[in-house]
């Protein structure tokens, strides 16, 4: 698979995380504190770009890795605070 093409797998995957979190939320099978993990897609978008700008030079991504690692655990983590708090 080609590079230019590869990097859209990121981006389809962290729209999803977002479409399937507001689509729960919504469809009221999550409740609307849920909603507290959207404070991750920053970093998520962050890495995107970075991804988006280096995709090609394997070593300039570091930082893009980073930040994917950040928001997995962002997400996560205020997912889980949100279904604490509902």
């Amino acid at each position: 698979m080609e590079v230019r093409h590869a990097r859209w797998g990121y981006a389809l995957l962290v729209l999803l995380a977002y479409v399937w979190l507001l689509g729960g939320v919504v469809s009221g099978g999550l409740p609307m504190t849920a909603l507290l993990a959207f404070l991750a897609l920053p970093l998520s978008v962050q890495a995107a770009r970075l991804l988006w700008r280096h995709a090609a030079q394997p070593q300039r991504l570091g930082d893009a890795i980073k930040l994917t690692i950040a928001a997995m655990l962002a997400h996560g983590m205020l997912l889980s605070l949100g279904l604490i708090l509902g």
